[in-house]
């Protein structure tokens, strides 16, 4: 309705001023002082009602515009202007209350056809009714009136053909070409007049003289690109596909950077499976300066979807990033693609500075902040340990940057924690002030992150208590009662509540190895071993499950479609071995590698075997585990001795 709202301000201003008749109703002399008055009261209210539509008041101006026209009921112009009211602002939109409202514009502009504005939207709204044979005279009015103007005969033009349309009336046909040739005459050839004669042509399935039109058209403008990448898109819908790869050629000859013609070239060489073509015309579409980056964006996206998989045409990938980021210097979307496309290579320090990039031009995206994290926090895993400080900066960053999203300081410290300063991590979390954010699971998954801390910071009792205060502020947090479950039981405390706990953790995923490895544990150190044997080979199957169910080095892409800055929070890039980066448009880039069991399951599993009488099985376990964690002097006394021991 906003475009309408535009049509009524503009119809009531063009009479206002233009003709002067608010001022005095239309100049009419009064026949009795009554009906002056109440041709002056009319005035008074129709410019009140001007004022109150713009002011959006739409109810206040249809009931002034409707109290202007019962004082002055014989005023034609009046009428027609409460109409168009009605029809911007009425409660009906429907044909049959359009139709009884066109009647006084329609009758207005009979009137007084000279007034240009308002014959152009009585028009508009026979158009709407498809009052061909109104519009036919109107634009025939105009067009004799106005004969300077060239829209009334253009307007003339199509009223004939939609006519035509519904009549096949052959007639009207010859009266619309009539008038573009015309209109032609005067203006010499033209793309618009061209593509109106070629749309009335294809109504009749002219083919000849549709090639006689564009034939003309590109002998009168040899110069202009346009004219021949129009004839291209025409050539395509009427199947005359021969002519169609020329005229793009010629198109893009005659201006190498003409951003139109080399995206519809390179996708003719797309479609036609021509894939050295169409490498050939994405280099010259990425150089082009007349391409909006978000189309250069969309191909080069999906050009990588297209390529990725062939690693021989990774450096050809590359090399399309280096022009882009010669031709599109400062996009942060195009660095972010980067950054994905290196994810997907495990290139986890170009990654790294790819997403840094992107972050440094766009500060506020908090999003891109997580990738970049994620990407320097991978680095690091991967061999470059001084990143982990980097990882830290910008998270701490983002504390100041997003206070309320607690992803940031959550990683910052687990960063820390890892590195052993787990004082300082206890620090950096203790600093954030969560009393104002309104997300319970968010306050309750960094309470979780505190407590975790706390514990191996040697805080037991700390951590316990922060514990309860996640569970309690949001009750399906099961990592948090998973993680207590644990710690109560390794600590050997309360272990009637750590089984309660570690059942509900087991109960809302059933098929998670880490709660399971819990569930099994806490029934350990309960001395209920068969059921622990249970628990601890259920956790054991659900590796097997994944290992059996997930293909070795399988990479799936699924990079982001439309360059956007997005608020919401990204997830993981793990060990090296499983990346998800995940965003709010979805999964930015997936590698999946099977999951195997740590060294503490398999010593828990050789520690429960051992319990339940299967020392041989036992000792395989805890064999498994000293490959694995091959320092642990307890593990290695159990495999050397073959018994169980604890601490």
């Amino acid at each position: 309705m906003r475009h309408r709202k535009h049509l009524i301000l503009i119809s009531l201003l063009s009479v206002l001023f233009l003709s002067g008749w608010a001022v005095s109703a239309l100049g009419a002399k009064p026949t009795t002082w009554d009906v002056d008055a109440a041709r002056k009261k009319a005035d008074y209210y129709f410019m009140r009602s001007l004022g109150a539509f713009a002011l959006d008041s739409n109810d206040a101006g249809m009931r002034l515009m409707k109290r202007a026209t019962e004082l002055n009921p014989s005023d034609g112009q009046l009428r027609a202007q409460l109409a168009m009211a009605q029809l911007s602002y009425g409660p009906s939109d429907d044909d049959s209350t359009i139709a009884v409202l066109y009647g006084p514009l329609l009758d207005e502009f009979r009137a007084n056809p000279t007034d240009y504005t308002g014959a152009n939207l009585t028009a508009k709204v026979a158009e709407h009714l498809n009052r061909f044979d109104d519009l036919v005279e109107i634009y025939t009015t105009l067009d004799s009136l106005f004969p300077a103007k060239t829209a009334p005969a253009a307007s003339l033009a199509t009223a004939y053909i939609n006519r035509y349309i519904a009549s096949n009336d052959t007639t009207d046909f010859q009266h619309a070409i009539d008038i573009l040739n015309r209109l032609e005459r005067g203006t010499g050839k033209d793309i618009g007049l061209t593509s109106q004669k070629v749309r009335a042509y294809a109504l009749r399935n002219d083919n000849d003289a549709i090639v006689r039109e564009l034939t003309e058209l590109q002998e009168a403008l040899p110069a202009e690109p346009s004219a021949f990448l129009m004839s291209a898109g025409i050539y395509a819908v009427i199947h005359l596909d021969s002519l169609v790869l020329p005229n793009l050629k010629q198109a893009c000859a005659i201006d190498s950077t003409f951003g139109q013609g080399l995206m519809a070239l390179a996708d003719y060489y797309r479609t036609a499976g021509d894939s050295v073509a169409y490498d050939s015309t994405v280099f010259r579409v990425l150089r082009s300066p007349d391409v909006e980056f978000n189309s250069k964006y969309q191909i080069l996206r999906n050009y990588i979807g297209t390529m990725f998989s062939d690693s021989t045409q990774w450096p050809r990938i590359d090399n399309l990033f280096t022009i882009l980021q010669q031709v599109n210097p400062g996009e942060p979307a195009m660095h972010r693609l980067y950054g994905s496309y290196e994810v997907s290579r495990q290139r986890w320090n170009a990654a790294a500075d790819q997403f840094s990039f992107a972050l440094a031009l766009s500060p506020q995206d908090e999003e891109l902040r997580s990738l970049a994290v994620q990407s320097l926090l991978a680095a690091a895993k991967a061999g470059n340990k001084a990143l982990n400080d980097s990882a830290i900066a910008v998270a701490k960053e983002g504390m100041t940057v997003s206070p309320d999203n607690l992803y940031f300081p959550i990683v910052a410290a687990a960063t820390l924690n890892e590195e052993g300063k787990s004082a300082e991590a206890i620090s950096l979390l203790r600093s954030v002030d969560i009393s104002e954010v309104r997300n319970k699971q968010a306050v309750s998954n960094f309470l979780t992150s505190l407590g975790d801390i706390y514990y191996k910071d040697n805080q037991a009792d700390s951590a316990f208590a922060v514990y309860d205060r996640a569970i309690e502020l949001y009750p399906d947090n099961y990592m948090a009662a998973n993680n207590y479950a644990y710690f109560l039981s390794v600590k050997g405390q309360n272990l009637d509540k750590a089984l309660d706990l570690s059942r509900s953790a087991v109960l809302s995923e059933p098929d998670n190895p880490t709660y399971l490895d819990t569930y099994a544990w806490v029934y350990f150190k309960q001395k209920n071993y068969p059921e622990a044997k249970i628990q601890i080979d259920r956790a054991l199957d659900c590796y097997k499950i994944s290992a059996d169910s997930v293909a070795p080095d399988t990479v799936a892409i699924d990079l982001p479609s439309e360059p956007v800055s997005g608020t919401g929070e990204v997830v993981t890039v793990s060990d090296g071995d499983e990346v998800v980066t995940e965003t709010d448009e979805g999964v930015v880039v997936e590698e999946e590698a099977i999951e195997t069991p740590g060294a503490e399951i398999y010593e828990h599993a050789g520690d429960i075997y051992f319990m339940n009488g299967e020392p041989a099985k036992a000792l395989e376990f805890w064999q498994k585990a000293l490959e694995l964690d091959p320092e642990n002097a307890l593990l290695a006394k159990k495999v050397k001795n073959k018994a169980y021991y604890y601490e």
